[in-house]
C-alpha cells in the first residue's frame, strides 16, 4: 500500500515525495483499532482523529452535512485517514477539491493505511500538506490567477476544526488578504495598466543612456541600509540621518524626497515607480543632484527629464516583458502596492547587514498622512466624521493606541509581512516609532539600532559613483532599429484592430443573421492576424491582462445560464467589444508613445 501510494507521490508530488523521504517517524499520533475492526488515530493527549467505533459512518454523516451551491472547489481542512475521499468522489465528483492536511506525520499515516493513487493522480485534487498559511494562500491564489478556480466552499472535519483551529484561522485571514488584494489589483490594473504602458516606452530609450542596477551589485553587501518613507513618525527621527554619513546606505522613497531636502538630509538613492503625474513632481520638485535616481520604466516620464542626477534604472516582475525582445539581461525586483514595497525588495537584493524603515507609518498618526514637507501639501491633512465612516479603517497602532488607517495602507502592511514571512531572517526592523505594526519586523527605536549596528565607515558616496558609471545594457543604433519596427507593427496592428472593432459592433447590431458564424470566423482571423505581430505580444499582450481575463470569466458565467442562442450571441459580442476596445486603446497609447506624442488619459 504504502509503496503504491509513494511511488506516484514522486510522480506528481516530488517536493512532497521528498520530504517524506526525510521523515523521522513521530510518536505524536499512533494508529489505534476501532470497534468495528477499522483503524482510527490518536495524539499525544489521547485525543481521537476519527471515530473510536466506526469511522466511515462518521465520515458519511460528515458528507452528508455538506452543502454546496454554485462553488466549484471545495477547500477541506484535514485528511486523517481519509475515509471522506471515495464518498466525497461519488457526491462531489464533478468539483475540484484542495485537502490541507496541517500535519505530515498524519499524511504519512494515511500513506500506509489506505490507497490514495486515485487521488494522488487526479487533476482536480490538490494536497497541500503541512505547508505556512500563507504558503497556502499563495498556491490558492495561482490556481485562481490561472482560472483553475473560481468559487471555493471551506470544510473542516470535527477534530481539525477543534485542534487546528488557530491555524485555519491564520489560513482563512491570509485569504482574505489576498482577496482584498486581488481586488485591488484588478482595479489599479484597468486604471493604471494603460499609464504604465505610455510611461514605459516613453522611458525605454533611457536604456541607451543610464545603466541597470546591476552596477549596484556587491558594492553594499553587509552595508546597513535605511529606507525612509513620508509617514508622519518620520518628524521624530529624520535628525539622526545626518548622523549617518558613510555608515549606512540612504534610501528615500516617494514623497520623503522632498521633506528630506527641506529638511537639509541628503539620501544616496531616491526611488520612483509610480506613473502619475502628480508623482513627477516629486522629483521636478528637488534641487537634489547627488542622490542617485533609482527608477523603474513605469514612472511617469517627465519624472527622468525633471531629475538633473545620476540614473539607474531596474526592472519589476510585474513589467512588460521587453527585456527579453531586446535581449537584455537584468536582475528582477519584486513589485509592491507602494514604492516603499519595492525597496524593501531592492534593498534586500543588495545583501545588507541589515535594513531599517523609518517614517513608515501605514496610518494617519495625529490625524496627518505625511510628515510636514511633502510634495502633496497633505501634511496636515484632518480626517472629518463623514471621512471616518466612509474612507478609514480604526486600528491600534505600536503603542496599542486607536489610529485611523485605509484599505490601500492595510495592502502594503499585508505585502511587508508576507514578504518578511518568506525570506526570513531578513534583519529587517521597523524603526517608524509609530503607526501600524508590522507583524515579522521587530520594533526598534531609530536611535538605538544605529548604536548598535551602524559602527563601521564605508565609502558610500564613491561606491554609488562608481555604481552610475557601469556599463550601459544596449547601444543607441540596436535601440533605434527596434524602435523603427515596433512603430511599423503598431500602426499594422492598429489598423487591423479598428477594423475588427467595426466588424464586431455590426455584427452586434445583425446578430440573429443567418451569416453569424461566416462573419464571426471572420473576426477571428482578423484577430489572429493582430496577435501574430511580434510587438503586440511585447506590449499589448501583458497589458490589462487581469481585467481582460476578468471580462471573459465574467461573460462565460454569463453565457452558461442562457439557453437561447441568439441571446449567447448579443452577450458574447458585448463582452468581445469590451476587450477590443482595451486593446484598441492599448495598440493606441503604444504608438503614440513611441512617437512621443502627448496622450489625455481619463
Amino acid at each position: 500500500m504504502f509503496k503504491d501510494n509513494i511511488k506516484v507521490l514522486k510522480e506528481n508530488y516530488p517536493n512532497l515525495y521528498l520530504r517524506i523521504e526525510d521523515y523521522v517517524e513521530s510518536k505524536e499520533y499512533n494508529l489505534v483499532k476501532c470497534r468495528n475492526e477499522s483503524f482510527t488515530i490518536v495524539d499525544s493527549d489521547g485525543i481521537y482523529v476519527h471515530s473510536r467505533y466506526n469511522p466511515e459512518k462518521e465520515a458519511q454523516n460528515w458528507i452528508e452535512g455538506l452543502t454546496v451551491n454554485e462553488e466549484d472547489t471545495l477547500l477541506i481542512f484535514g485528511l486523517g485517514l481519509g475515509y471522506y475521499l471515495p464518498l466525497l468522489l461519488t457526491k462531489y465528483h464533478d468539483k475540484k477539491w484542495i485537502i490541507v492536511e496541517p500535519n505530515i506525520s498524519i499524511f504519512v499515516r494515511a500513506l500506509h493505511q489506505h490507497n490514495l493513487t486515485e487521488y494522488l493522480r487526479s487533476g482536480d485534487i490538490v494536497f497541500l500538506i503541512s505547508l505556512e498559511p500563507y504558503v497556502v494562500r499563495s498556491v490558492i491564489d495561482g490556481f485562481i490567477q490561472e482560472n483553475k478556480v473560481k468559487k471555493v466552499c471551506t470544510f473542516k472535519l470535527p477534530y481539525y476544526k477543534r485542534i487546528y483551529k488557530n491555524y485555519i484561522d491564520e489560513v482563512q485571514v491570509q485569504l482574505s488578504k489576498q482577496a482584498l488584494l486581488s481586488r485591488g489589483n484588478l482595479i489599479t490594473e484597468k486604471v493604471s495598466a494603460p499609464k504604465w504602458l505610455y510611461n514605459t516606452i516613453r522611458n525605454l530609450r533611457y536604456i541607451t543612456k543610464h545603466p541597470s542596477i546591476n552596477s549596484l551589485q556587491k558594492k553594499f553587501e553587509g552595508v546597513p541600509i535605511v529606507i525612509v518613507s513620508a509617514g508622519p513618525s518620520l518628524e521624530k527621527n529624520m535628525h539622526l540621518l545626518n548622523t549617518l554619513d558613510d555608515r549606512a546606505l540612504i534610501i528615500a522613497v516617494g514623497s520623503s524626497v522632498n521633506i528630506l531636502e527641506k529638511n537639509g538630509i541628503c539620501p544616496n538613492i531616491i526611488m520612483g515607480i509610480d506613473g502619475n503625474e502628480a508623482e513627477s513632481r516629486i522629483f521636478e520638485n528637488t534641487h537634489f543632484t547627488d542622490p542617485i535616481f533609482v527608477y523603474s520604466k513605469t514612472i511617469h516620464y517627465r519624472a527622468l527629464e525633471g531629475y538633473e542626477g545620476k540614473k539607474l534604472w531596474m526592472k519589476l516582475d510585474v513589467e512588460l516583458p521587453i527585456y527579453e525582445e531586446l535581449n537584455v539581461n537584468t536582475s528582477t525586483i519584486k513589485a509592491g502596492p507602494s514604492v516603499a514595497n519595492v525597496a524593501l525588495d531592492f534593498a534586500f537584493s543588495l545583501k545588507p547587514s541589515q535594513i531599517f524603515l523609518i517614517g513608515q507609518d501605514l496610518a494617519y498618526t495625529n490625524k496627518k498622512r505625511y510628515a510636514k514637507g511633502d510634495a502633496h501639501n497633505n501634511a496636515d491633512h484632518q480626517i472629518d466624521d463623514d471621512q471616518k465612516a466612509m474612507q478609514y479603517l480604526i486600528k491600534k497602532d505600536i503603542y496599542g493606541k486607536e489610529t485611523y488607517t485605509r484599505p490601500d495602507f492595510i495592502t502594503m502592511k499585508n505585502w511587508f509581512e508576507d514578504y518578511v514571512a518568506f525570506h526570513q531572517k531578513t534583519n529587517v526592523y521597523n524603526c517608524t516609532e509609530g503607526g501600524l505594526e508590522i507583524k515579522g519586523i521587530p520594533n526598534l527605536v531609530f536611535n538605538e539600532a544605529i548604536e548598535l549596528y551602524c559602527n563601521n565607515k564605508y565609502n558610500i558616496k564613491e561606491m554609488c559613483l562608481e555604481a552610475t558609471s557601469g556599463p550601459l545594457e544596449m547601444k543607441e543604433l540596436q535601440y533605434e532599429q527596434f524602435q523603427e519596427k515596433a512603430s511599423s507593427q503598431l500602426n499594422e496592428a492598429y489598423d487591423k484592430s479598428q477594423a475588427r472593432l467595426e466588424m464586431v459592433k455590426e455584427l452586434l447590431d445583425d446578430y440573429k443573421s443567418g451569416n453569424f458564424q461566416i462573419k464571426f470566423i471572420e473576426i477571428e482571423e482578423v484577430t489572429k492576424e493582430i496577435e501574430s505581430l511580434e510587438i503586440y505580444m511585447v506590449f499589448i499582450h501583458p497589458t490589462g491582462r487581469r481585467y481582460l481575463d476578468s471580462i471573459t470569466t465574467s461573460t462565460h458565467n454569463k453565457l452558461e445560464d442562457i439557453e437561447c442562442n441568439y441571446e449567447k450571441r448579443r452577450v458574447l459580442l458585448k463582452g468581445l467589444i469590451k476587450q477590443y476596445v482595451y486593446i484598441h486603446e492599448s495598440i493606441f497609447i503604444s504608438r503614440e508613445a513611441f512617437a512621443e506624442r502627448e496622450v489625455n488619459f481619463k
